[in-house]
């Protein structure tokens, strides 16, 4: 009897261990160093980003030729996408406009902005060279 339960708790281990899904693999946008801007001091807000509804969703996604959006593997954005996209573009204008004061909608500092930036992502996914295509509207105010 004892035996039994042994083999039991060991085939339920073995099938619990072979169906395990692997840990996913967590990305961040990365920004780029780019050229400085010399401009008088002033304060820009990035607003929240709006995002395509696919895009809305944890996984990274990828776009076929048929319509289709499948993920990407065990591909996920560390955080929500419109999150990381305002964090990644008030980032990267803070590297290229060093005399600017640059704050995201939503963030824990609070700024009125001289300049106001809104991006509404339509799609982003990779590309099969390995790199990003994006589109987007943006206005800056």
């Amino acid at each position: 009897m004892r035996a039994r339960h042994t083999l039991a708790a060991l085939a339920l281990l073995a099938l619990t261990t072979g169906c395990s899904t692997p840990e996913p693999d967590y990305y961040r946008l990365a920004v780029p160093a780019g050229p400085e801007v010399r401009l008088a001091p002033t304060t820009v807000e990035v607003r929240r980003v709006g995002l395509a509804g696919y895009l809305d969703r944890p996984e990274v996604v990828v776009g076929g030729a048929d319509g289709r959006v499948n993920p990407l593997g065990s591909a996920r954005w560390a955080g929500p996408l419109d999150e990381e996209v305002a964090r990644a573009l008030a980032a990267a204008l803070s590297q290229r406009l060093p005399a600017a004061t640059v704050v995201a909608e939503g963030g824990a500092v609070r700024a009125d902005g001289d300049v106001l930036v809104e991006l509404d992502l339509r799609r982003f996914e990779p590309s099969a060279a390995g790199t990003a295509e994006l589109e987007a509207l943006v206005a800056v105010r």
